[in-house]
């Protein structure tokens, strides 16, 4: 009789052990519900560096001719520069090389050198005149031309804040479907940043670039730099 009641007690104590495991716990708040959206924000500057990728290409009889009237034009187009203000670190010497010519036989006919340079330009007022004063002084090459914006990192900064805005905006529109609204932000994703450039219409392509390059018109355009973020809200 004294096992039998025994085994009653230790059965009862056992489910009710099992109720409280599946019991919430006093003061526990429940998940809040919440919404996930995309923002994007964009930023439209106008560039104000100018990147040149230029070079000197030179022959002669020998290697020690040829590196010459290399060195020659090289030095004499970073001292051009530098008289129109470019620092002398914002000039980059690259892709030095030295390799022999050939005529039809096979026989070697003389050496060709090439160096390849990259000029930064932080006066972009002044990127058509440097580029005269390149070519002018031994540059025969022109074989890149690109733009830069000295703030982008701030400019990028305003473009997350604006897509966060326009998440937000998002959200709220979601939530008042619902006839309810949006709290806080619970979480935010980076989903990186984008750089558009905008050609200028008076040098856009085509019979107008060509003019404008024999010019030597350097026309910036606009860039829009974007940022794209996903959002978790808490609704309400």
């Amino acid at each position: 009789m004294k096992k039998a009641i025994l085994a009653l007690v230790l059965a009862g104590a056992l489910v009710m052990s099992l109720a409280g495991c599946g019991a919430q716990p006093q003061g526990m708040a429940a998940a809040p519900q919440t919404v996930t959206v995309n923002g994007t924000g964009e930023v439209e500057a106008v560039p104000d560096i100018a990147i040149l990728n230029l070079g000197v290409e030179s022959q002669g009889d020998t290697t020690e001719a040829a590196r010459n009237a290399n060195t020659e034009s090289v030095n004499a187009t970073i001292e051009a520069v530098k008289e129109l203000g470019v620092a002398e670190e914002d000039v980059q010497t690259s892709n030095m090389y030295l390799r022999p010519t050939y005529g039809d036989a096979g026989n070697v006919t003389g050496y060709r050198m090439s160096v390849d340079m990259e000029i930064t330009v932080r006066d972009i007022s002044k990127a058509g005149e440097v580029i005269d004063a390149a070519i002018g002084s031994g540059s025969n090459t022109l074989d890149r031309f690109s733009y830069s914006i000295s703030n982008e990192s701030d400019l990028y900064g305003q473009a997350l804040e604006a897509a966060v805005k326009s998440a937000r905006l998002t959200a709220e529109k979601l939530a008042a479907a619902d006839g309810r609204t949006v709290g806080k932000m619970i979480s935010v994703t980076e989903y990186g940043s984008g750089v558009v450039v905008r050609e200028n219409p008076e040098t856009g392509g085509g019979a107008n670039k060509a003019r404008a390059m024999a010019d030597t018109t350097v026309m910036a355009g606009t860039d829009t730099i974007s940022a794209q973020v996903e959002v978790v809200f808490e609704l309400q």
